[in-house]
Parts: C-alpha cells; sequence; structure tokens
C-alpha cells in the first residue's frame, strides 16, 4: 500500500438503511498518515446496491434458486430429534 503512496484512501461511512446501524470505516496500522474521505463511498455502495443490470439479476435468480433447492432439501430431510446441525451436514 505504501508504495502506492495514494493521495487519498476512501472507506465507508454512513447509516445502513436496512438495519439502521451505523457502518464502521476500516481502519489499519498507518492509516492516519493518508488524507482519508469517509464520505464519498457510502452513496456510492448504496446506489449500486439497488441497481442492478441484466447479468447481476440472471446470477441472482441463478443463487436464489441454489438456495431455494438447499432449503427444500434440508426440508425435506427433517425429522423429529434431528438438530439444524445434522442437516447442514
Amino acid at each position: 500500500f505504501e508504495g502506492r503512496a495514494p493521495s487519498a484512501v476512501y472507506v465507508q461511512r454512513g447509516k445502513n438503511s436496512d438495519s439502521g446501524t451505523e457502518v464502521q470505516p476500516a481502519s489499519f496500522e498507518g492509516l492516519d498518515q493518508y488524507q482519508v474521505n469517509e464520505e464519498a463511498l457510502h452513496t456510492v455502495v448504496y446506489e449500486t446496491r439497488a441497481r442492478k443490470n441484466d447479468e447481476e439479476i440472471r446470477l441472482l435468480r441463478y443463487v436464489n434458486r441454489i438456495s431455494s433447492d438447499a432449503h427444500i432439501a434440508m426440508m425435506r430431510g427433517a425429522r423429529p430429534g434431528l438438530m439444524e446441525y445434522q442437516l447442514e451436514s
């Protein structure tokens, strides 16, 4: 990181719109040696969370299908007295 000599380090800080909790910015030893921007990333990250292109939508549908299939398989394997961790294995 030091060899790159950035003019600024961007870290995310702001309120999570889903949970209402404050997003804590990343921190590392020596960060105080750089100009730190805690404002710019938050807006950009939250805007990109809300906007998806066709490929992202296709991928989300694919992973949701996998997750749904896995949940159905677990429900089919559930029996009285069986613990959740046993279904996961």
